[in-house]
This record gives structure tokens, C-alpha cells and sequence, in this order.
């Protein structure tokens, strides 16, 4: 039954490219579609197009790219990757106004003419305009010790790369017990953690590479099979050491490659969220 809806998912996409006829929707279509092409690289061979619902020609928005993007990731992570994919393509879709929902779909050919979708995950448009919260549970009294540590030692490495950046107009806040689900992935179960974070709203490059380097020289090894994602307007990367796995994430304004005069804001966030590292989970 599975793969028959997702069958039946890429002929409706075909069918919406077929009977679709406002010139409008097709160009908004092909620069949207021009702009992840630049932006996630041309041989993810994104494309953009729309499931037809009724009379509703153009408010759901299709977006498929080659597996390539997403290699051999369980389902809950493609979930992550998907949603900030949705949330570029709808700040750079022309007619964003008109959508009420968005579906990002990995697939994989089949013969020619014909594909297998792997992953897909909808979104309604208005859960992707949902404002994230910035207010965190209580603190937890599950959290480890070794977890606080390992917060106390990314706010550490934040401000050693603030100092050797020069950047002096954000604040690096101090580590906090939360309850939060492993990389903000769907699926996973929310467990104690610690959160700490890095807000800048001058500076216009965030450093997060040498946040990275930095955590390598201190014993942190990547773990980009478990998490690993680049957008535009952020990258998360994944980091493990002795006891404790650490989601290292950086968001700032990507800017908009369809528009040469955009200049972007200002400022980013690097935070680090940090979890009991239990190799049967992660």
C-alpha cells in the first residue's frame, strides 16, 4: 500500500505539471526551482511542482530531489531535512501567499521516465510559519552530570571563538537544563538535556567552522551519519565524546540568490543541545 501511494504520489505530480497552465505559477516554479538548484547544489537535480487537489491547482507545493541528498538517513532525519527545506523554499517561492501546504520527497530512478520516491514528508504552510519557542521546560533532574559538563564546554568553545573572531556584540548564555528530543527530530522522544546558546544580532558571518575545529581539537568526534544537514540560512552537525552526544547547530539569513539587491540581516544563533550519549539509540 506504501508504494503504491507513493506511485500514485509522483503520477499526480506529473499530472499537475501537465495540466497546469498559468504562466505565473510556472515561472514563480522555475526560479524557486533555480534557486535550490544554486543554493543545494545542481546535482541533487531538484524539482519543483504541484499535487492537485480539486480546484486547488497551486496551493500544494511538490518538491522532489535525487536520494543524493539525503543518503541512507532513517526517516525521522529526512523529517529535519525536509522541514528546513520546505522553509527555504517557501521564503523563496514568488506566490508563497497562495500555498497551504508543501511536500519535500526524495527519489530514486527507476527506468527512464519513472521514479521511486524514498522518503516524503508534507507540511502544512502554516506549521512552517509557526514561530519556534524560546521558552524551555524546567530543569530537568534527569540530566546527567557528564551532560552539564559537556554544555559548560561548547559555552567554553563559543566565547574561545568569539574572542578569535573579534566578535564582540553577542552574548554566549549560560548552559540550561531542558527537555528536548535528540536534534529536534519528529519521531524522537523528548529526553533531559542541556541547552546552551550563542546570539549575535551584528555580526554578519557566523563562525561556525571554527566552532567546529574547535570541538574536534577538544576530543569531539562528528557524527555526521547520525546528523548532518546544510541549508542556506544554517548547517547542524552532530558531535559525540565519552558519554554525551551533542547537536551543534548554526541559523542565520541566507540570503536570496533570485534577488541580486537582497542584502541580508545581520546576526546568527549557535547553540548546542546536549543529550546522554546511549549507543543503542544513537
Amino acid at each position: 500500500m506504501r508504494d503504491a501511494n507513493r506511485w500514485a504520489m509522483c503520477l499526480l505530480c506529473l499530472v499537475a505539471l501537465g495540466c497546469h497552465a498559468e504562466a505565473g505559477g510556472v515561472d514563480a516554479r522555475t526560479r524557486l526551482a533555480a534557486v535550490l538548484r544554486d543554493s543545494l547544489g545542481a546535482k541533487h537535480d531538484p524539482n519543483v511542482s504541484f499535487l492537485v487537489h480539486g480546484e486547488h491547482q497551486e496551493s500544494h507545493l511538490y518538491l522532489t530531489f535525487d536520494t543524493t541528498l539525503v543518503p541512507n538517513v532513517p526517516d525521522s532525519l529526512f523529517g529535519r531535512r525536509a522541514r528546513d527545506i520546505a522553509q527555504f523554499s517557501m521564503r523563496h517561492y514568488e506566490k508563497a501567499s497562495e500555498l497551504d501546504s508543501i511536500t519535500v520527497a526524495a527519489r530514486e530512478p527507476m527506468q527512464p521516465g519513472a521514479w521511486r520516491v524514498v522518503h516524503s514528508r508534507a507540511f502544512s504552510v502554516a506549521s512552517l510559519r509557526a514561530p519556534v519557542t524560546t521558552t524551555l521546560p524546567a530543569a530537568s533532574p534527569g540530566r546527567s552530570p557528564a551532560v552539564a559538563e559537556a554544555c559548560d564546554a561548547y559555552s567554553k568553545i563559543f566565547s574561545a571563538s568569539a574572542t578569535a573572531a573579534g566578535i564582540s556584540t553577542g552574548e554566549v548564555g549560560s548552559p540550561r537544563d531542558t527537555v528536548l528530543s535528540f536534534g529536534d527530530l519528529q519521531g524522537e522522544r523528548a529526553e533531559p538535556a542541556c541547552l546552551v546558546a550563542w546570539n549575535d544580532d551584528s555580526t554578519r558571518v557566523a563562525p561556525l567552522e571554527d566552532v567546529f575545529t574547535r570541538a574536534t581539537a577538544a576530543g569531539w568526534t562528528e557524527r555526521d551519519h547520525l546528523l548532518s544537514a546544510d541549508v542556506p540560512d544554517g548547517s547542524v552537525l552532530a558531535f559525540s565524546r565519552g558519554d554525551v552526544a551533542c547537536v551543534i547547530r548554526g541559523s542565520w539569513d541566507g540570503g536570496d540568490d533570485s534577488d541580486s539587491t537582497y542584502v541580508p540581516s545581520p546576526g546568527f544563533v549557535i547553540s548546542a543541545s546536549c543529550f546522554a550519549n546511549r549507543p543503542d539509540r544513537y
